[in-house]
């Protein structure tokens, strides 16, 4: 143990030469393993819950960890490995926390005991993607890597492990949070052959003042294009619809369909990503980034509605559209924030990002769905959150396409 720590320390700190940079395998790795390790315990913890007693409005509640930690841990994580410019040890540290946060699952079965490991659940989990994508993103740009192809790798991998391990986690539903602990590891010595330089990044430059915590509030100090508000309020549209279907699995549950149902629904998610990962940079460059996060906001409300009609056939057209949702959303946003953003706020620029996401958008759509499918029921619940998201984004739209069109916005 004692050489194993050296040896991790040693590579926090190499000096080795590293003028190269990542190579495009080295980043697909890591976008690979960060879907890899989600897809092991992620789509299937509501069915877990549900499984062992818990009621949706329970179940929300257990979400809301990753609500409170998006809006005032996951921004101190960013805010500290951008202040010090050291990247590489913070995803370290955050790593290993989700690895051991993971194993508390074993503890208990009870209410108080899901509590408990969905709390130190979040601390970790949701920093992991904004600060590992800020890492790959700045890498792939410095070697003029095509960034949708990278993660791919993450689809890709996704799609195959709900596939292959559904079926599995029907009979055995706990492993998952030991496959995933595994996987988590797999990724932390991966991002440990990070070069020196993500130790070693420029330190954010000062606009008017000191930079505090509640900078990350602050948009004009961290992005330069003020339409970012408009795409932080299309991507929460989003991902407020997105949220709520993490009660698909209860939903399912309720149909009498169980994991290896609800690994096929995943995969299918997945592989929807596949075309708009390929196509996306081209859509992105013709029609700019504000108006696909704008479509896919429009979109997210058709497909909750779609949902709602509850059957397997149903369940699997939702899914496929996925990747002209979520995946053009994300796709977008992290263009426009990678171009938008300010020297040296590389990783609260993403922070901010998922602030939007896992933050407001999880509140309403995972806690606040939870206590009103148990008020209305699965269906109608589905209905009601369908025409939010639906004319909320459409109302939203049609004045931002007017302005773009008139010049007082950047689409891009």
């Amino acid at each position: 143990m004692v050489v194993s720590t050296k040896w991790i320390v040693r590579q926090l700190h190499m000096d080795g030469k590293d003028e190269k940079g990542c190579s495009f395998v080295h980043l697909l790795m890591i976008s690979t393993f960060i879907y890899v390790a989600t897809a092991l315990y992620s789509p299937f913890l509501s069915m877990y819950y549900t499984q062992h007693g818990l009621s949706s409005t329970q179940i929300g509640i257990l979400g809301l960890f990753s609500c409170l930690s998006a809006l005032f841990i996951q921004p101190l994580w960013a805010k500290r490995a951008d202040e010090t410019g050291k990247a590489k040890t913070f995803a370290v540290i955050i790593l290993a926390g989700m690895v051991l946060a993971l194993q508390t699952y074993y503890l208990g079965s009870s209410f108080w005991n899901f509590a408990l490991s969905a709390f130190l659940l979040a601390i970790f989990a949701t920093s992991i993607v904004p600060m590992l994508d800020s890492i790959v993103i700045r890498n792939a740009d410095k070697k003029r890597f095509n960034y949708a192809y990278i993660r791919l790798g993450g689809t890709i991998g996704y799609a195959i492990v709900v596939l292959a391990v559904g079926p599995f986690l029907k009979q055995r539903p706990a492993l998952s949070f030991a496959l995933a602990g595994s996987m988590y590891l797999v990724l932390l010595l991966i991002v440990l052959f990070l070069p020196k330089s993500e130790n070693r990044l420029p330190k954010p430059e000062e606009i008017t003042r000191k930079i505090d915590f509640l900078a990350i509030f602050r948009l004009k100090e961290i992005f330069k294009d003020r339409a970012i508000i408009y795409v932080f309020i299309f991507a929460f549209l989003v991902m407020l619809g997105l949220y709520f279907n993490m009660f698909l699995p209860v939903y399912a549950n309720e149909l009498g369909l169980g994991q290896d149902s609800i690994g096929i629904i995943q995969c299918v998610s997945a592989l929807s990503e596949v075309p708009v990962l390929l196509l996306i940079r081209k859509l992105t460059k013709k029609f700019g980034a504000l108006r696909v996060v704008a479509l896919a906001g429009i979109l997210s409300g058709v497909k909750l509605f779609i949902t709602s009609f509850g059957s397997m056939p149903v369940f699997i057209i939702s899914a496929a559209m996925n990747g002209i949702t979520y995946m053009a959303m994300y796709f977008a946003c992290t263009q426009f924030i990678y171009r938008t953003i300010r020297v040296g706020r590389d990783s609260e620029g993403q922070s901010a990002f998922c602030l939007v996401q896992t933050g407001l958008g999880a509140i309403l759509g995972s806690t606040v769905g939870g206590v009103i499918i148990d008020w209305l029921g699965v269906r109608q619940s589905y209905l009601l959150f369908s025409g939010i998201v639906f004319f909320a984004s459409l109302a939203l739209a049609i004045p931002v396409f007017i302005r773009v069109k008139k010049g007082k916005l950047t689409a891009d």
